[in-house]
């Protein structure tokens, strides 16, 4: 699929790039525990370690051919990780011992099909898998960054629609055995996460922003209610300003009628 001599090999190079994504984001994960960061970096993780496993695809007959069936296992696990991120951005993801041992009977159909047995057909069902849940991601941001109004959830669903219709059109070049397309979609691929990773960090700072925004809030009330407390007697609901003044005014008048100095304590 490339020539011998190319100096870099795009997969690797991917594969470098999801690391390094995924390093940041940990780095974020250390200041800021989040459900959805963590999710995010697995994601990364595992899209790192399928381009790994898939390494130097010079020949066909090589790990493309060899290892397609982990390379979809690992590819179908990272797209599932995206998809509940945007789950578990309104709190825990909603994660039960059913949805796992679905997970894992579609990883181990990936698994199983995607092999140099069943040929470009067995990568099919991986693929399709992956794009349903790239989907599912796209819409999930969709709907946060209209409820929300973020912008870096609006690149998410836009980053994560071009990686589904990507994997949608994969089939066909799998199917086909055309190098030129999976090419050209490789390239639409980096295109899609390029505009991913932006809006992960995007979405980062806005969410940061509104829990501020949230905080301060919070602090103002409690200030007024405070404010209110000590402006106003909880027993009476009588201005304390309006009592101390009477008060003041009773105290001061047994120092008007008579001629010795008194003091005046309240």
């Amino acid at each position: 699929m490339f020539s011998a001599e190319a100096l870099i090999e795009p997969r690797l190079l991917a594969a470098a790039a999801a690391a390094v994504i995924a390093g940041l984001l940990f780095l974020l994960y250390v200041n800021r525990r989040r459900g959805y960061l963590l999710l995010w970096m697995a994601g990364w993780v595992l899209m790192a370690a399928g381009m790994m496993v898939l390494g130097d695809a010079g020949s066909v007959s090589g790990n493309l051919a060899r290892f397609a069936g982990l390379f979809q296992t690992l590819h179908v696990a990272s797209a599932l990780a995206f998809a509940l991120s945007a789950t578990s951005m309104a709190g825990a993801p909603p994660w039960t011992r059913r949805h796992g041992v679905g997970a894992l009977v579609l990883l181990g159909i990936c698994l199983a099909l995607g092999t140099p047995l069943a040929g470009g057909w067995g990568q099919v069902p991986g693929y399709l898998v992956a794009a349903t849940a790239l989907g599912v991601s796209g819409a999930r941001f969709a709907q946060i960054a209209r409820r929300e109004h973020f912008a870096g959830a609006g690149l998410l669903a836009l980053g994560f629609a071009a990686a589904a219709a990507s994997n949608l059109w994969m089939v066909r070049a799998v199917t086909f055995a055309s190098s030129e397309t999976v090419l050209r979609l490789m390239a639409l691929n980096f295109v899609a996460y390029a505009i991913v990773t932006l809006g992960m960090h995007l979405l980062i700072f806005e969410d940061t922003t509104r829990e501020l925004r949230l905080s301060n809030r919070r602090l103002e009330e409690a200030r007024e209610e405070l404010r209110g407390l000590a402006l106003t007697d909880p027993l009476t609901i009588v201005s304390t300003c309006s009592a101390g003044a009477a008060t003041s005014s009773w105290s001061s008048c047994p120092a008007r009628r008579v001629p010795r100095p008194r003091a005046c304590t309240h």
